[in-house]
């Protein structure tokens, strides 16, 4: 499957949708209404039908929260996207900061006393649900469960994704799903449960050795499960995407249920139950606390597949030395183009698709390519459509920020190269970025560490010249399954402790709105080092892409002697690693873009 670059003509904004929206808030004698970028999964990627908010706004980012009441409209966006909800959203839609205070104040300022504000309880998980509830109450506002008010005005909804199961070979995946639910049952009966609810797909597929294709980009199939102590299993799916020459019931155990029935089974569950507050839905949490015992409980299955086996390490390792030989085909491609001005960004995702197309086991993309040009580029995560496809111009910097999806394992790189000589400015930008990136690749942090501790390493060099970045420094990253994999992360947010055997991204970028972006990008794989002076336990990373860092763009006066070995040792790696696989034309590029400093 390769990446669409037309703009899909339901999801874009014209008035009447918001006034019939408002015109229904107004009939539930609401005062406001909350529309989150989710669906019942609160995944990234949303299939069309689920795509509500950007059906109302035009909006595409993969993360939002709009609040519409009977006479304005707000839409809050992370870092990731304030530049572009600011530069492309119509004037009736207000931007503010993805936070929950922020919401809180809005909401606050903008409604009467005693106000009441509606949420679909679908879409909105149980934490959300109490956080804004205690928030609200202080300020005299009433958070209220309703009807999905969107769906009642979206008349030609898309129909739902359909596509069929089909299972993950054990060889891969490393581990049995016998073993998984063995695993996972054993938490369950020591949490003093006897079932867990499972919303995640990501979860569901990693624990059933199962995929699927209901939404672009990640190989999950949309379902729910209920997990018992005793290792049974209820899924809950479409009939019709069964696999048609297999059986779940009889090759794995599974009790499979139509998934229109969900509601009606959770209703009668009656043993003591997990849910995890931070991704079940709270209209879930309402119908299980109405039959059972709930507790809540962080989803085991997130920390058990984000913890790699020896097997998933060896796979994910061999896709990115191919993933990097398809980037650098590219890469050679382009800088040997005679004429690079008459290339569009477009023109650039698809010829590095063609290269990636190339390589064993490929898929699909992991997600949509970020190819931005010039001002694009400082779009954190721009997407090029036909409408905003740039032609390059000299002097542009290119953030290329792609990965793609191979049976054995998911990728994520970004590279930032710049058409002809470029400035002073853009150098010292690229190498105070770079000087984030080798920080925090050579960090090395005691056991119970957070996210947050390790997201300091990239920044601090940024910091120390006035500098930072809005988003954060690192993802984990799945094995065929989401490229965004929770839960651990490296951010100013994440209280998460990071341990062995993770996969994660490493990000830092910098950007100048209306000028260009900058960001680099490898994966890493946390390990165990050894501590010589007190015998304590420390973690560091592995790095696992190897592709070239643009020389060009370095101002070498401005790295330490430290800095600059990492970086030669860095391309002596990727050297010896890509040349015997790389055409004749790729090695002599190699050779060049591998020189040392």
């Amino acid at each position: 499957m390769s990446q669409s670059f037309t703009a899909n003509p339901n999801l874009h904004f014209e008035d009447w949708k918001l006034i019939s929206l408002q015109l229904e808030i107004k009939k539930k004698s609401l005062d406001a209404f909350l529309v989150p970028k989710v669906d019942i999964y609160r995944g990234e990627t949303l299939a069309d039908c689920d795509e509500r908010l950007a059906w109302l706004t035009g909006f595409t980012g993969t993360a939002g929260l709009l609040a519409v009441s009977l006479g304005k409209a707000v839409l809050f966006v992370d870092g990731r996207y304030a530049l572009e909800a600011r530069t492309t959203l119509p004037d009736v839609f207000e931007v503010c900061s993805f936070a929950n205070k922020e919401i809180v104040k809005w909401l606050t300022e903008n409604l009467p006393d005693g106000g009441q504000v509606g949420y679909c309880g679908l879409f909105h998980s149980v934490s959300d649900v109490k956080y804004l509830k205690n928030k609200l109450k202080k300020v005299g506002i009433t958070l209220v469960s309703t009807d999905n008010l969107v769906d009642d005005i979206w008349k030609e909804k898309p129909p739902p994704p359909f596509s069929e199961i089909y299972y993950y070979p054990e060889e891969l995946a490393g581990e049995t799903h016998q073993n998984k639910r063995l695993r996972i049952s054993s938490e369950i009966k020591s949490s003093g449960a006897s079932a867990l609810l499972i919303t995640n797909p990501g979860s569901i597929g990693w624990l059933l050795n199962i995929r699927g294709n209901d939404i672009p980009y990640t190989p999950i199939v949309h379902a729910l499960a209920i997990l018992y102590s005793n290792e049974n299993i209820d899924l809950f799916v479409d009939l019709g995407k069964l696999p048609r020459n297999q059986n779940l019931e009889t090759d794995r155990g599974i009790r499979v249920i139509p998934h229109k029935d969900f509601e009606k089974t959770l209703g009668e569950v009656e043993e003591t139950i997990l849910i995890d507050p931070d991704t079940t839905p709270q209209r879930y949490h309402e119908i299980l606390r109405n039959s059972c015992e709930v507790k809540l409980h962080t989803d085991p299955c997130l920390a058990a597949r984000a913890h790699k086996n020896t097997t998933q390490i060896k796979h994910c390792k061999d896709v990115q030395t191919r993933d990097a030989v398809a980037f650098v085909e590219f890469l050679s491609w382009f800088f040997s183009h005679p004429r690079q001005t008459d290339l569009t960004e477009i023109d650039l995702s698809l010829k590095l698709w063609e290269f990636r197309q190339k390589q064993p086991g490929i898929k699909s993309p992991s997600f949509e390519t970020i190819v931005g040009s010039g001002p694009n580029g400082a779009i954190v995560h721009y997407r090029v459509k036909e409408n905003t496809n740039r032609r390059l111009k000299n002097g542009d910097l290119i953030l290329i920020d792609s990965g793609a999806q191979y049976i054995e394992g998911t990728t994520d790189l970004t590279r930032t190269i710049c058409i002809g000589t470029p400035t002073r400015k853009q150098q010292m930008d690229f190498t105070i970025v770079l000087k984030g990136l080798i920080s925090v690749s050579e960090a090395k942090w005691e056991i119970g560490s957070s996210g947050k501790f390790i997201d300091n390493f990239a920044r601090i060099p940024m910091m120390d010249v006035g500098e930072d970045y809005g988003h954060g420094t690192g993802h984990g990253v799945g094995q065929f399954l989401e490229v965004h994999e929770g839960p651990y992360r490296l951010s100013k947010k994440s209280t998460k402790s990071i341990h062995d055997n993770i996969i994660l991204s490493l990000e830092p970028g910098l950007y100048r709105e209306g000028e260009y972006g900058i960001r680099i990008e490898n994966l890493a794989l946390t390990s165990n080092v050894s501590n010589a002076k007190n015998d304590k336990q420390q973690y560091c990373f592995e790095t696992l892409t190897f592709v070239p860092i643009d020389l060009a763009m370095i101002l070498p006066e401005k790295l330490t002697r430290d800095e600059i070995n990492w970086l030669n040792r860095y391309h002596d790696e990727t050297y010896s690693r890509l040349y015997p696989l790389l055409s004749t034309g790729a090695q002599a590029w190699l050779m060049k873009a591998c020189q040392p400093l």
